[in-house]
């Protein structure tokens, strides 16, 4: 096991909560504001992807 110095490992302590939770708030909100759209709107959209 690698023995990382305190300063290391109290990065990884407050970085990774912190981008779990954004990538998990960006996610919702990102689907969120998708289920939002009228269905004709994303008829059209998804005529381009």
């Amino acid at each position: 096991m690698t023995n990382y110095s305190l300063r290391a490992r109290m990065m990884i302590l407050i970085l990774a909560p912190t981008v779990l939770i954004g990538l998990l708030l960006s996610t919702f909100f990102v689907v969120h504001r998708y289920n939002d759209l009228p269905a004709p709107a994303r008829r059209c959209r998804s005529q381009y992807y």
